[in-house]
Formats: structure tokens, sequence, C-alpha cells
């Protein structure tokens, strides 16, 4: 294999390369992300088994909220924060890219 294409593997004058430091900790840190949003997701659907329990499926699809009855349902948050989170996007994403045109394309260089 050519000594370019082992980047990974680089070794100058004994001791390790900048790059591959940088690459094992880039990677490390990677997969520290990786790790914790799988901790965080199992956590979190571990601490929901009583709620899954009681209220089942049909929490995340019934509308009625009825604390007096005990029956609770989730959809109209949960669209409430679907339509919100678009409205944002709709309004943040032209703006951004705006921006980011005439930073890049228009602003005076210094």
């Amino acid at each position: 294999m050519d000594r370019a294409k082992l980047s990974f593997f680089r070794i100058s004058r004994g001791k390790l390369s900048g790059d591959f430091i940088f690459e094992a900790v880039i990677g490390f840190f990677a997969l520290s992300i990786i790790i914790l949003a799988f901790l965080l997701f199992r956590e979190l659907f571990i601490g929901s088994a009583l709620s899954r329990d009681i209220f089942g499926v049909g929490f995340l699809t019934s509308s009625t909220w009825d604390p007096v009855a005990e029956v609770f349902g989730a959809l109209p948050f949960i669209f409430g924060t679907l339509v919100s989170s678009f409205l944002a996007l709709v309004i943040a994403v032209p703006f951004s890219l705006g921006i980011a045109i005439f930073l890049s394309e228009l602003a005076r260089k210094s």
C-alpha cells in the first residue's frame, strides 16, 4: 500500500504524528456522541416503562387530556411542537442562507 494511504498509522521519527493524534481524538469524541445518544435513549426508554405500561401507545395518538379520569393523550402537544419547529425553520433558513451568502460573497474582505 501507498504510504500516503496509511495516514492513520503514520509515525514520524518514532513519535506519533499530530495528524494521527488529532484523528484519534476526533474519532473518540465522535464515538462518544453516538454512545451518549444510545445511553440517553436507553435511559429514557427504561424510565418510561411505567407510563408505557399504564397508557400504552395510545398516549401518542390520543388527544384527550382528562386528569380527573386519568386519561391522557399527547397528540396535540406533539403536533404543536412539530408545527412550531417547522415554522421556526421556515423563518430561520432563508435568513441564515442570506447571511451566509452575504458574508461569503458580498462582504468586504479585510
